[in-house]
């Protein structure tokens, strides 16, 4: 179970980490986690909204 704290924390640190750090980070919890972690989704929409603002 993922704490409302915990999500706030990823929250807090995503913007903090460069692009290899969160791809390392999502493909970490995937490999932990097969069957999907909430993370998962939190960290790739980070990663698409990034890579977006960097587009612009």
């Amino acid at each position: 179970m993922i704490r409302d704290k915990d999500i706030l924390d990823l929250e807090n640190v995503l913007p903090t980490l460069n692009d290899d750090s969160r791809e390392w980070l999502r493909d970490s919890l995937t490999i932990q986690y097969p069957n999907g972690h909430p993370w998962i989704e939190l960290i790739n929409a980070y990663i698409e909204s990034s890579h977006n603002k960097k587009r612009e």
